[in-house]
């Protein structure tokens, strides 16, 4: 028995059939893709904003207990305001001039993005 018989030759639009669906189930892939990127970039700078602004207001506390007194040390005020600003504190120091700090925070994603702020009185040019 002939193992072609019964068969026919396909012509081009008979081979071509179904390959529009694996296009679109590749294009929509390549979307998911894309939009997961998009996603977790966007929350990687939410965390740096947030961690920036969040060093700013530690370090301007530090400096203001620092250099015109207050009730707690200035490291324990930075660490007050970051906490209060959902961010982590990580160094804390104080200079004759000016007061350093450095916080970090945690993405949905688990990564860590730290951010760096100093503080001081302005200089006077009297």
């Amino acid at each position: 028995m002939n193992p072609c018989w019964g068969r026919r030759k396909l012509n081009s639009a008979e081979l071509e059939a179904g390959s529009a669906t694996i296009w679109a189930v590749g294009f929509i892939c390549l979307l998911t893709a894309l939009a997961v990127g998009i996603g977790l970039l966007n929350g990687i700078f939410v965390a740096k904003v947030r961690a920036q602004s969040g060093a700013d207001f530690a370090a301007l506390a530090a400096a203001q207990t620092h250099f015109f007194g207050g009730t707690n040390t200035p490291c324990s005020a930075a660490e007050k305001v970051a906490l209060e600003n959902q961010v982590s504190l990580v160094t804390c120091s104080l200079h004759t001039s000016e007061v350093r700090v450095e916080v970090n925070v945690k993405t949905l994603s688990n990564w860590e993005v730290k951010a760096h702020s100093r503080a001081g009185p302005a200089l006077s040019k009297d």
